[in-house]
């Protein structure tokens, strides 16, 4: 049988499920954009949350954690966590 778009009935196909996927992912980016994308674009929202990870990095240094666990609880590594404790 031939698809056209009046039947919308096509059996030399298989479905694949692809219908089915590009729905689920529209819909989750809808949710994701409703949810956190608030008049804000991905690179503000990105550098408040590394702000804000670095002042906590920074906060633990000044308490006096080790730099190589702050980088382990972080995962990053022990060069980066220094170069935010010195302000880089």
């Amino acid at each position: 049988m031939r698809c056209t778009a009046s039947s919308r009935l096509c059996t030399e196909m298989p479905h694949t499920g692809l219908e089915t996927l590009l729905r689920f992912y529209r819909r989750a980016a809808k949710i994701v954009l409703n949810n956190i994308f608030i008049g804000q674009s991905p690179r503000i929202l990105q550098a408040k949350t590394l702000l804000t990870r670095n002042q906590s990095i920074q906060a633990l240094y000044a308490e006096g954690e080790l730099l190589c666990d702050i980088a382990q609880d972080y995962g990053i590594s022990y060069q980066r966590v220094w170069q935010i404790v010195q302000g880089q």
